[in-house]
């Protein structure tokens, strides 16, 4: 047994059996052990915000920690933001970074870094976790058309594990909340350069269109009455559905 085996089954025998993943090169012997572990379910992501997020909302439901399996570096800085959040929380996470041989060193690759620097302040202890978490209960994810496309790779983890998530993105074309509070902080009438920093419009995001390339089944609605009978079709459905609803 290796130290990649040996941390697998510490994991599982301490009751931590789902590792939502966004592995590199420096985690495969970590994935390799992971056939000998078969209690641990791999839920691979594409995205270490994925990863993150749903690793803090599996542990919200079920009240019991996921690990994460992160790159080093860059890798493990993209799920930053909400390991800050389960920390502020007091979620619990296990977070696997795998670093580079040590033989590596001397040769100051790409992405040398100092991980535990990295992860010492946010250290201490979406929707996609709740899913796996309660597998029997109907998860809907309700979104922004701007806020959505910082995980949108979450769309495609739901596809693959077969999730029964249905995610409804509420679609204005622009960062609203910030046009608000651009008229609130006394920086003067905005010109056409500030107010083009908040518009989604151009290119416009066609989110349907985005959630069927990533293997969910997709629809727009329009109109409330069209919302209403999407939404009431993917209620009575099963597995990942996005709508997005125009406003």
């Amino acid at each position: 047994m290796n130290g990649a085996e040996s941390l697998a089954r510490t994991l599982v025998e301490s009751g931590v059996t789902v590792c939502f993943a966004n592995p590199g090169t420096s985690e495969m012997h970590f994935v390799a052990a992971l056939d000998k572990a078969p209690e641990m379910r791999p839920v691979l992501t594409l995205f270490e915000g994925v990863a993150t997020g749903a690793a803090d909302g599996y542990a919200r439901m079920t009240g019991r920690p996921a690990a994460t399996l992160l790159h080093l570096g860059p890798g493990l800085a993209n799920g930053l933001a909400n390991l800050h959040k389960a920390r502020r929380a007091g979620v619990p996470m296990v977070n696997i970074v795998g670093d580079h041989a040590t033989y590596h060193g001397q040769c100051d690759a790409p992405l040398t870094s100092d991980v535990a620097g990295f992860a010492r302040p946010v250290s201490g202890w979406i929707e996609v976790g709740a899913a796996v978490a309660c597998p029997d209960g109907k998860v809907i994810c309700l979104t922004g058309d701007g806020r959505g496309m910082y995980t949108l790779q979450a769309l495609w983890t739901m596809a693959r594990e077969d999730l029964d998530v249905t995610t409804i993105v509420f679609a204005n074309r622009s960062y609203k909340i910030l046009n608000v509070e651009l008229g609130r902080v006394g920086a003067g009438e905005p010109g056409p350069l500030a107010l083009s920093m908040l518009d989604l419009s151009n290119p416009g995001l066609d989110w349907a269109g985005l959630g069927r390339s990533l293997g969910v089944e997709s629809s727009r609605a329009e109109t409330l009455d069209q919302f209403i009978d999407q939404f009431e079709d993917a209620m009575r459905g099963h597995g990942p559905r996005l709508i997005e609803a125009m406003i």
